[in-house]
């Protein structure tokens, strides 16, 4: 069994595969203390003969996590890298080692999907939107805060705005609750209708991805037609992984 694990700035995304299946998922906030208790939560039960990582957390994460399943499996992780090329992708970052290992595992998973032409926005903490070109080749992307990193800016850095509470996303909100969630999902989804906007007009058929813990909160708002992928990530440890083919 190979357990695949996603280590955002948030949450904590992980899943099982033996023999090309499926067999356990599951997804918890990543803590700021007790992390080795998070681990215990999330896979006591289980025995992986090889673990294989996505983590944008930093080296103090990546030393826990390895000092964990050392002690507990006798496994040393497989901290996977982004590199300059593979798996029909080509690296269009200026110094390939400063793209995220999570856009680089997305690229690879929506390539691996549809061989052509395609925007892929990840929504999480921060959102990332990549191109990639009818040939593989990362074209770059854009990054820009989250839903909530939004609405977290607006209550530390202003006086007048004191909610904590997450409204209804309405064009003509009447409260500073739903103006707040309003005007960060509205910003989110024209940032990100501009690039398919830009990426289209480059290269005519673009097929359109997104992924990401707010995905299903922003898609009812955005102008262009997204396939939603869960996990699109950890189907990218799976291919690098080499256990299972992306249907």
């Amino acid at each position: 069994m190979i357990l695949l694990v996603d280590i955002g700035n948030s949450r904590i995304k992980w899943e099982c595969w033996e023999g090309g299946r499926l067999s356990a998922e599951g997804s918890s906030l990543r803590p700021s203390q007790g992390l080795n208790e998070a681990f215990e939560t999330m896979w006591m039960d289980l025995a992986p003969r090889r673990v294989v990582v996505s983590n944008v957390a930093g080296e103090e994460v990546a030393a826990r996590l390895t000092s964990w399943c050392g002690e507990r499996w006798t496994v040393i992780p497989q901290f996977v890298r982004t590199q300059a090329a593979g798996y029909g992708v080509r690296n269009g970052y200026e110094d390939y080692r400063q793209l995220g290992v999570d856009r680089w595992l997305a690229l690879i998973a929506a390539w691996r999907r549809c061989q052509d032409s395609a925007c892929v926005v990840d929504c999480g903490t921060a959102v990332t939107l990549d191109a990639l070109s009818p040939s593989g080749d990362h074209l770059g992307g854009m990054i820009m805060p989250g839903l909530v990193l939004m609405r977290n800016s607006l209550l530390r850095h202003t006086e007048g705005i004191r909610t904590q509470d997450k409204g209804r996303v309405t064009p003509l909100a009447c409260n500073t609750r739903d103006g707040v969630t309003a005007g960060s999902a509205y910003a989110v989804a024209g940032g990100v209708d501009r690039f398919v906007f830009e990426l289209k007009a480059r290269l005519d058929e673009v097929r359109c991805i997104i992924t990401g813990g707010d995905a299903e909160c922003l898609l009812p708002f955005l102008t262009n037609r997204f396939e939603s992928i869960r996990n699109l990530v950890l189907q990218g440890l799976a291919i690098v992984a080499g256990d299972k083919e992306v249907p």
